[in-house]
């Protein structure tokens, strides 16, 4: 952090890695920059996050605390750097264009769970992403699973091919909105649909018919391929394969609390119930149950 001397007004810039792409970093930059009244930019940069702020020493300093102190919650920044250089002119504080120049030192953003926001405009009537599964904003929602090439940015993901309507693109560009700079943004008007095909009779069906038949299908025992967003093997965590040598390797529940209950209490000491995001401690929503080696070698002794 560099000392301030006096309250001049100076022209920093400040180089930042860790989580910070694909988790809503850049608009809370923005946000931030405009609350303490500086003028500059923000910008990928290959796995980092760049910023040149202008405005007096003390709010250049507030500012720099309040990146780490107050930064979103599914981001991990670190100050790499921070220099004064020549001030520039700047009327605004905006996000650039993300610059691919530099070295990469890559992060590559992970898909995360339904936030409660995104899940609340799920189950509304009213809003008009109401039943919409590809739902998502900043703090939710795919990345990984989407990255073409970096920087994260939404033409160099899958969902380029799909040109934002006239409501997602206000959505997208309006710092007060928590879809602000969000890649993956998508509605049912412009965003990917659901398609099923059954590999039996050879029949395809979309949206809510879709949906309805892979239920129908993982109710009667079935395993859903899914191609898309999350590209896995989805089986029911419910069903009876969990309870013998047949059950699968990998399954996905709302929650760890809920994906251990579906576990045999047997083999619940040598299961992973853990979150892809924080580990087997992780309290927060989403977990998978994986079956270790030792419950593998177990079952092998049993038979």
């Amino acid at each position: 952090m560099v000392e301030p001397i006096g309250n001049a007004a100076r022209t920093e810039r400040i180089v930042l890695s860790g989580h910070v792409q694909g988790v809503g970093f850049r608009p809370f930059v923005y946000r931030l920059a405009k609350r303490h009244g500086l003028t500059g930019s923000v910008r990928n940069q290959l796995g980092e996050v760049e910023v040149i702020a202008t405005g007096p020493a003390d709010s250049l300093n507030r500012f720099e605390h309040e990146l780490i102190d107050n930064s979103p919650p599914l981001s991990r920044p670190a100050i790499d750097s921070v220099e004064v250089i020549t001030s520039t002119e700047y009327r605004d504080f905006t996000i650039d264009q993300s610059s691919a120049e530099a070295d990469a030192r890559i992060f590559v953003p992970q898909d995360f769970f339904m936030c409660d926001d995104c899940r609340a405009e799920l189950h509304d009537p009213q809003d008009r992403r109401y039943r919409y599964p590809f739902i998502n904003c900043t703090q939710c929602g795919p990345r990984y699973t989407l990255i073409e090439s970096l920087p994260y940015d939404r033409p160099n993901t899958s969902m380029a091919r799909f040109p934002l309507c006239p409501d997602c693109e206000r959505e997208y560009l309006d710092p007060a909105n928590r879809r602000f700079h969000a890649e993956p943004v998508a509605c049912p008007v412009c965003g990917p649909q659901l398609t099923f095909v059954d590999r039996d009779d050879g029949s395809t069906s979309s949206a809510e018919d879709a949906l309805s038949a892979a239920l129908q299908k993982l109710h009667d025992g079935y395993i859903i391929a899914v191609k898309g967003i999350h590209r896995r093997l989805s089986p029911d965590v419910r069903c009876a394969q969990f309870h013998s040598g047949r059950r699968p390797a990998l399954a996905q529940a709302p929650a760890r609390q809920t994906a251990c209950r579906y576990v045999p209490a047997r083999r619940r000491r040598r299961t992973r119930c853990r979150s892809p995001l924080y580990g087997a401690d992780a309290g927060g929503s989403g977990a998978v149950a994986k079956s270790g080696t030792a419950d593998r070698a177990g079952d092998q002794e049993r038979q």
